[in-house]
């Protein structure tokens, strides 16, 4: 049997769209390595089905808004650590402001971080069904 010559290289396409949904997660996490790039690359290159594609583009595109949104969080966090040494405070008992904005960047940080796992566990679900993973509402163009 040749498998180059069968839609999706005869894996079903539900795996292969559950892969594409983990792939973009890992990118999300800052883990994007060349079995990601090479998993994209196979998958735009050869006959896959639609399904496959757009779900490893919409992955992708929210792997990858994910992680510019977790950096920007890493920068912020590095700017306000510049003013850390100018913190003020009247007592050694009551927060200091840079606590408080410390404390506000990570509860925002964690927040939108719980919003993507959700958004992924959602495309991962749709995937696992056969569907495509789409988001209804944030679907990224």
């Amino acid at each position: 049997m040749n498998y180059l010559t069968k839609k999706n290289f005869g894996v079903p396409t539900n795996l292969l769209a559950s892969m594409a949904v983990l792939f973009g997660y890992a990118l999300y996490r800052g883990s994007m390595t060349w079995v990601t790039i090479a998993f994209t690359v196979i998958v735009f290159m050869f006959d896959f089905d639609d399904t496959v594609r757009n779900t490893t583009k919409t992955a992708l595109k929210f792997g990858f808004l994910g992680y510019l949104v977790d950096l920007l969080y890493t920068i912020l966090r590095s700017v306000l650590g510049w003013f850390s040494a100018a913190q003020s405070s009247f007592n050694n008992g009551i927060r200091t402001t840079y606590k408080v904005f410390d404390q506000i960047i990570d509860i925002s940080r964690d927040l939108i971080g719980f919003c993507f796992i959700l958004i992924f566990a959602f495309m991962l679900i749709n995937a696992i069904k056969g569907k495509e993973a789409k988001v209804p509402n944030i679907e990224a163009k």
